[in-house]
């Protein structure tokens, strides 16, 4: 399999990103119930929120990342990297969430599921943030296909743990 990998053109990494998701709601549909999926459907603004933040902050970083590697000032290079890996977003959004939730209307008999399944995945953006900046920092040094094949991994080890 991993031979047809150089075949996908990295653009198409979002796909995989989508793997998880759709992955993710055909397995609790089946073995966790209906109330599970209302769950994750509340929370799912937040979840995609998160993930839009964390992505859009990677990539828009990786711009002065690759215009102080085009320079050569490594200083400026570590200065970018630091101020994007020090982002503390999360920390501000992660104690309101249950706010959050109430605001979204998201109803009483799911509220616990759905907060649980929403910590879960902000405590999980700490690794789509390490991913985002890491892939952003490759492409903007040349590499867009490291994080291609780093998100195939991800997506088919995350179908495999979810079961």
């Amino acid at each position: 399999m991993f031979f047809l990998l150089h075949l996908i053109p990295p653009q198409y990494h979002h796909i995989f990103q989508q793997l998880y998701t759709v992955c993710d709601t055909i397995i609790v549909s089946r073995h966790l119930g209906v109330k599970a999926l209302a769950a994750i459907g509340c929370s799912d603004w937040l979840t995609w929120m998160g993930i839009a933040v964390v992505t859009g902050l990677a990539q828009g970083f990786s711009i002065p990342i690759a215009h102080a590697f085009g320079t050569h000032d490594k200083s400026n290079v570590q200065k970018c990297i630091s101020a994007l890996v020090l982002n503390i977003i999360l920390i501000v959004v992660y104690p309101f969430l249950p706010n959050i939730l109430i605001l979204l209307k998201a109803p009483a008999d799911i509220m616990d599921r759905a907060l649980a399944y929403t910590h879960v995945i902000y405590l999980g953006l700490f690794a789509t943030m390490f991913y985002n900046a890491l892939a952003s920092i490759l492409r903007a040094f040349g590499n867009s296909k490291t994080p291609l094949h780093a998100m195939i991994i991800a997506s088919v080890c995350n179908v495999g743990l979810d079961i």
